[in-house]
C-alpha cells in the first residue's frame, strides 16, 4: 500500500511539473497559424497574431497573446494590444477552444453594422458555435460607424464587462467611456439574436449632468440602416435663471420610436417639466427624415400650463411677467444654443397662465438648427382680448 501511495504521489508530482514547465518548453510561436485559426473561430472574425504567444495551464488554463489584429469585412475590425483568455478544460482536451473569460487591454476597434457579403459575421453557425462567457475591456477605444457609413462616434477610455452565452447572445453587462469630453455609463441586457434582430434594454447615464437615457425595444442592423421599434426615454435636471434666483426642475421625455430606411417615426411623445406637484405636460407626434434639410418635424400640444405655479419657486410667491418671459425666450433663441438636429417645432396650448393673466390659445412655431433656434411665429389672445400675431 505504501508503495502504491508513493507511486501515485510521484505521478502527481510529475503531472504538476509538466503543467508548470511544459508550456514553456513548447514553441507556441511555431503554432501561430493554428492558434490564430482557433481564436478566429471563437471571435467570429479572421485574426492574425503579431505578438508573442504564451499558454499557462496552472492555476487556470490561460492563453496570452500580444498585438492581435482582427481583419476582414466583418462588423468588428481593429487591433488588441494584449489579449488574455481563460480556457475551459474539457473542450481543450478535445482540441477545441472555449473561452470562459476574455480580457482585451488596449484595444482599438471599429464597429460597423454594414458587413459586406462573405464576411464571417454572416455565418450564423459560426456565431452560435463560438462562446465567450465573459468579455472584459480595459483602457480601449471604440469607433462606432453609422449604418450608412457617413458618420462615426469615438468612445475613448472604455472600461467594461459583459457576459454572454454565445456571440449571438443573450448579453448583459455595463461599461464606462468618454465621448466629447463627457464620461458616460452604460448598462444593457439583451435576448438572443434572431433573424438579425435583438431585444434590447439599455440605459446611459451622465452623472455629472444628472441626465439619463433609456431604451426598451427591438434593434436590427439592416442594409444601410438601423431598424428600431421600442420606447425611448430621457430625464434629467434643468436650471433656469429667473432674475436673481435659479429655479431647479426635473424634466422627462418619452416616445415610441420606429425607424428604418432613413426615417424615424415618433409617436406618443410626452414631455414633462417640473416637479410632480407643479408640472407642465406636453404631448404630440413627430418624424425625422434624414433626406430633408430640416430633418425633424415635431408637433406638441397641451391643455393648460400655469407658468406662475411652475416657476414660482418654493415660496410660491414670485410671478413671471409676460414681458420677462418673452425677453428670456427670445434671448435664448438668438443663436446662443447649438442644437444637434435641424427641424421645426410647433407648440400649441389651450391656455397659458403668466403673471396672473391667461393667454388663450397660444401657439409657437420654432425653427431649430446647428446655429441655434429662432422664433418664426407666435400667436394667441392676450388679456383684454388683444390678439397677438408675430411673423
Amino acid at each position: 500500500m505504501r508503495d502504491l501511495l508513493t507511486g501515485v504521489a510521484i505521478l502527481l508530482l510529475l503531472a504538476l511539473t509538466a503543467a508548470l514547465i511544459g508550456p514553456h518548453i513548447v514553441d507556441w510561436n511555431s503554432r501561430r497559424d493554428l492558434i490564430a485559426q482557433q481564436v478566429s473561430q471563437a471571435l467570429g472574425g479572421p485574426v492574425s497574431i503579431e505578438g508573442p504567444i504564451r499558454l499557462e495551464l496552472l492555476p487556470t488554463p490561460t492563453l496570452k497573446l500580444g498585438h492581435v489584429r482582427i481583419a476582414g469585412d466583418g462588423v468588428v475590425t481593429g487591433t488588441v494590444g494584449r489579449f488574455r483568455a481563460k480556457l475551459s478544460v474539457p473542450p481543450l482536451m478535445r482540441g477545441n477552444i472555449r473561452m470562459t473569460e476574455v480580457i482585451l487591454h488596449g484595444a482599438d476597434l471599429t464597429i460597423s453594422p454594414k458587413a459586406r457579403p462573405g464576411s464571417p459575421t454572416e455565418d450564423p453557425g459560426l456565431l452560435s458555435s463560438s462562446a465567450i462567457d465573459q468579455l472584459v475591456i480595459r483602457n480601449s477605444r471604440l469607433r462606432l460607424i453609422s449604418a450608412n457609413g457617413s458618420s462615426h462616434v469615438d468612445l475613448t477610455g472604455v472600461e467594461g464587462q459583459f457576459e454572454a452565452q454565445s456571440l449571438e447572445g443573450p448579453f448583459r453587462g455595463g461599461a464606462a467611456f468618454d465621448i466629447d469630453g463627457k464620461r458616460l455609463a452604460l448598462r444593457l441586457s439583451t435576448g438572443k439574436i434572431a433573424d438579425g434582430a435583438i431585444r434590447l434594454k439599455a440605459q446611459i447615464e451622465n452623472d455629472a449632468a444628472a441626465t439619463r437615457i433609456d431604451y426598451d425595444g427591438s434593434l436590427q442592423l439592416a442594409a444601410n440602416s438601423i431598424v428600431a421599434d421600442g420606447v425611448l426615454a430621457a430625464s434629467g435636471n434643468a436650471s433656469l435663471t429667473l432674475g436673481e434666483r435659479v429655479e431647479h426642475m426635473i424634466w422627462r421625455w418619452s416616445s415610441h420610436v420606429a425607424s428604418g430606411n432613413g426615417l424615424v417615426a415618433l409617436d406618443k411623445i410626452e414631455i414633462a417639466l417640473g416637479n410632480a406637484d407643479r408640472q407642465a405636460v406636453l404631448t404630440g407626434i413627430g418624424d425625422i427624415d434624414w433626406k430633408r434639410e430640416r430633418a425633424a418635424n415635431i408637433i406638441l400640444s397641451g391643455r393648460q400650463i400655469d407658468l406662475d405655479r411652475l416657476l414660482a419657486g418654493e415660496d410660491r410667491k414670485a410671478l413671471v411677467t409676460p414681458e420677462s418671459l418673452l425677453r428670456a425666450a427670445l434671448g435664448s433663441m438668438a443663436g446662443k444654443v447649438a442644437l444637434p438636429l435641424a427641424g421645426t417645432l410647433d407648440v400649441s396650448l389651450g391656455s397659458l397662465m403668466v403673471g396672473g393673466e391667461a393667454i388663450l390659445g397660444p401657439r409657437l412655431l420654432i425653427d431649430a438648427s446647428a446655429s441655434g433656434a429662432m422664433l418664426r411665429q407666435a400667436s394667441g389672445e392676450m388679456p383684454g382680448r388683444t390678439v397677438l400675431n408675430l411673423d
